[in-house]
């Protein structure tokens, strides 16, 4: 079908197709913006939340225990050790 006489594939009717998208995509601009700070938000708080510590203090017992209430899995032990500079459970 013809748009006011201009052919399909006419160079004009290309042209004029290009500008439309031009224009959707200028027009997104704005909510592409909003949506830019919303996730660098995100990713700020997201990097907050894995990158904290959690301290855990606990009068006799052993790192097996401590892995064991903490991680569910007593034998999370060494990766308590490596943090805290100890070999010996």
């Amino acid at each position: 079908t013809t748009l006011g006489g201009i052919l399909p594939n006419n160079p004009i009717s290309t042209n004029v197709g290009r500008i439309l998208s031009q224009a959707t995509a200028a027009a997104q601009i704005p909510k592409l913006q909003q949506m830019d700070v919303t996730l660098g938000r995100m990713g700020k708080n997201l990097g907050s939340i894995n990158s904290g510590t959690k301290t855990v203090t606990q009068a006799g017992g052993n790192l097996y225990r401590v892995a064991a209430n903490e991680y569910g899995d007593p034998m999370g032990w060494t990766a308590l050790a490596a943090a805290n500079g100890r070999t010996d459970p």
